[in-house]
């Protein structure tokens, strides 16, 4: 029951921070998403801060679990077309702004939580990247963190540019014109 109790209220923060920014998230809002006493979160997670890290770990978790599940696709053209979903899906809820938020806090937990994370996101993605490239036959011409680096740093610029409503269809032909850099540095 303490366990249910503790993941209801993570996914609650979950749920609050991909709609309001960290330093808008209070435990009451937060005890209200997840239907239950504000002391029970003060028994869970001590702190604002250790609640709010423990989701940002969760953000950046699911991320990496969601991208990696999408790039590994057995079939390039799917794995590419499920990370595109992944792009439009992320800036509809509010996961994409939510995740670079979190990562941007400057030296407290709640960003250094999310640092670590998406330091791991980009090695996951640096991974799922050469191994997507191997399946297409082809070999990275640059070294695997490289090729990863850009994939993650064009995932978020695209992320922004949807959060900022620019239109789908230029951020489309961004993403292909990205693959078609990417198959530029394989032989």
């Amino acid at each position: 029951m303490a366990k249910e109790a503790k993941s209801r209220i993570l996914e609650s923060a979950g749920r609050v921070l991909l709609t309001h920014p960290p330093e808008r998230v209070t435990l009451e809002l937060v005890a209200k998403t997840a239907r239950c006493a504000k002391g029970l979160i003060h028994y869970h997670y001590k702190t604002k801060d250790a609640l709010l890290a423990s989701a940002a770990a969760d953000i950046w978790a699911k991320r990496t679990d969601a991208w990696t599940t999408a790039l590994g696709r057995p079939k390039p053209a799917e794995a590419i077309d499920a990370a595109w979903d992944l792009i439009t899906d992320e800036a509809a809820s509010g996961a994409h702004r939510a995740a670079v938020q979190l990562a941007t806090r400057r030296d407290d937990l709640i960003g250094q939580t999310a640092r670590k994370a998406a330091g791991e996101f980009r090695d996951s993605m640096a991974r799922a990247t050469e191994a997507l490239v191997r399946r297409m036959g082809r070999t990275l011409t640059v070294p695997p963190d490289e090729a990863g680096e850009l994939l993650v740093s064009t995932v978020n610029g695209l992320g922004m540019e949807l959060d900022m409503d620019v239109g789908s269809e230029r951020v489309s032909a961004a993403w292909a014109a990205f693959w078609i850099g990417l198959l530029a540095l394989t032989r």
